[in-house]
């Protein structure tokens, strides 16, 4: 569970809700077996649903609104780089580069050294706003596509019986 979550929280998140976990089962002892197994397999599934749920409170229409009024469209259209073709802002290697919201906000607060990405603080973009964008830009790659259309390239293994 800490494995599959620390992917989407930080560690030390992960650590904790597991611990959390592990203290409420302790205290259902009295529980019987197959009440545990099932209260098992809810968080298993719920740890499998949750990452293609979003998390981000943000209005993906309203981040894209966003996205377009600003100069983030001149370069970033449909969420690909016309400067630079290799470093979309979609995409899995986008979504594992940047696995938490507060990495994608921090370059787009910052900006990027040596190109024409200029950072926007929030008298330009409001938090509230900055919700609204990184809740778009996390559109443009469905986790739950990403991670089915990874398994769909890989191939089956083929092996002697």
């Amino acid at each position: 569970m800490v494995l599959s979550c620390s992917v989407y929280c930080d560690l030390e998140e992960a650590n904790t809700v597991a611990v959390q976990i592990s203290m409420f089962f302790a205290k259902m002892s009295d529980m019987t077996r197959p009440t545990f197994v099932s209260l098992i397999l809810l968080v298993a599934i719920a740890c499998c649903v949750a990452p293609c749920l979003s998390i981000n409170s943000g209005d993906a229409k309203k981040g894209q609104e966003i996205f377009e009024s600003l100069t983030c469209v001149d370069c970033h259209k449909g969420g690909l780089n016309s400067v630079h073709p290799s470093k979309p802002l979609r995409g899995e290697s986008f979504a594992k580069k940047y696995p938490k919201d507060s990495q994608i906000e921090r370059v787009i607060r910052k900006g990027v050294t040596g190109t024409s990405m200029a950072g926007f603080n929030v008298d330009v973009i409001s938090d509230s706003q900055m919700k609204d964008l990184i809740a778009y830009l996390r559109s443009l790659t469905p986790p739950c596509e990403t991670k089915s259309k990874s398994k769909s390239l890989t191939k089956p293994k083929t092996g002697s019986k």
